[in-house]
């Protein structure tokens, strides 16, 4: 199953006027694995350089607690503190995360009314694909006219892995597909379902 992000209120893109310019906008995309260490208290502005972006797209693995449960206790420390350093400016338009992996946009409030059809989804690649310690989060938005689709994902380690890595990153790629990019027909507010086993959606918003 999946669902477009809780915020995400607006039914259809503004429509550009005839000859109007293609919308520009500036993101910082950016990852971090905190190996399971608590949200970090040091100062961010050097990994989210404040007011230098109109969005930041930002994905973390293994922030805090134990690999594969669940980190809803450390995630709203971690987006406070994202939020914190990028100031008043910037509102979060779309969050979601899968045990301890997570991915959250932020945009420049002036522009907040640009991003519609916000859509998360998650495919998980642990044990039995039920265990939440491996797989990818992903999240879809419109600025605009322009469609934008961002992933984090969190694969098996050590080199010896790689044909495991390989073929979870095919497994997400085609779950995630669905979920975030639904057919041009659908108008509505839920995503085409799909993925396979271990695919799913939910609606986590703010701003």
């Amino acid at each position: 199953r999946t669902e477009d992000s809780d915020d995400s209120d607006a039914d259809e893109a503004p429509q550009e006027q005839a000859g109007a310019p293609p919308d520009t906008v500036t993101v910082l995309v950016g990852t971090w694995n905190l190996g399971g260490r608590a949200c970090p208290a040091i100062d961010l502005t050097e990994f989210l350089p404040v007011d230098a972006f109109d969005m930041y797209v930002i994905g973390t693995q293994e922030c805090e607690g134990t690999p594969g449960l669940s980190m809803s206790s450390a995630r709203p420390r971690w987006e406070a503190k994202m939020q914190a350093t990028l100031g008043p400016g910037y509102v979060v338009v779309g969050k979601h995360g899968l045990g301890t992996t997570h991915l959250a946009c932020y945009v420049r409030s002036c522009l907040r009314e640009r991003v519609t059809d916000v859509r998360v989804g998650h495919v998980i690649t642990g044990l039995g694909r039920i265990v939440t310690n491996k797989g990818g989060v992903g999240l879809s938005l419109r600025f605009g006219c322009t469609s934008l689709a961002f992933v984090t994902a969190h694969f098996a380690a050590h080199p010896e892995k790689i044909k495991e890595r390989n073929a979870d990153f095919h497994r997400i790629n085609a779950g995630l597909a669905p979920l975030l990019c639904p057919p041009s027909g659908d108008k509505g507010r839920n995503g085409a379902g799909g993925g396979g086993g271990g695919a799913g959606g939910g609606g986590e918003g703010g701003g």
